[in-house]
């Protein structure tokens, strides 16, 4: 039986949803704010939310885990 990942962009995603950056990923992320003077999403790591890192619109993210 095949697990179904669901995969879109962060651009797609709204503030506040989990995602991981890879289906095997240990990290869970927090999409956050758009940072117009750089591009990018701000977003927290959801277990420390001191943890940030910035992504492109465009980064591949995925869905529909146990967290």
């Amino acid at each position: 039986m095949a697990l179904l990942i669901e995969v879109t962009e962060l651009k797609d995603l709204s503030k506040g949803e989990y995602f991981k950056i890879s289906p095997s990923s240990q990290k869970v992320w927090v999409k956050e704010d758009y940072q117009k003077d750089i591009k990018k999403y701000s977003c927290s790591n959801a277990l420390d939310m001191n943890n940030e890192r910035f992504f492109k619109p465009s980064q591949v993210v995925y869905l529909d885990f146990e967290f």
